[in-house]
């Protein structure tokens, strides 16, 4: 009776390949919640600062000025924030771009981005 090549030692290696996998979704899904939950917190912080922008803004000086000295006052706990750009677009609608420096929270990755928001205020 002839035997076929041996099986011992197949479960280990799908067992490995599954946790290689498992962990390497893990990382993945982690690190763009990560992101997502940064572009929020950087989204809220413009949404803020544009609204406070707009209520001191007396219709003469620069609002990219307003709002740089409005963010001194109160300043973002994100990485690196700067105003790119504030402008009244068309009417009373005050426009603010800011951008941030996003890091991955997990030291396996060593991924940053720049990540940019804008908010409108009318």
């Amino acid at each position: 009776m002839a035997r076929g090549p041996s099986e011992s030692g197949t479960s280990l290696i799908w067992f490995a390949t599954l946790m290689t996998v498992t962990v390497s979704v893990t990382l993945v899904l982690s690190t763009a919640i990560h992101q997502y939950l940064f572009a929020r917190v950087l989204k809220d912080y413009l949404e803020q600062l544009t609204l406070a922008t707009l209520s001191s803004w007396d219709g003469k000086s620069e609002p990219a000025v307003l709002a740089h000295s409005i963010q001194k006052v109160f300043p973002a706990q994100l990485d690196s924030f700067q105003i790119a750009s504030a402008q009244i677009l068309a009417g009373p609608t005050l426009e603010i771009i800011g951008c941030a420096n996003w890091h991955a929270p997990l030291p396996v990755f060593q991924v940053s981005a720049v990540l940019c928001q804008s908010a409108s205020a009318r």
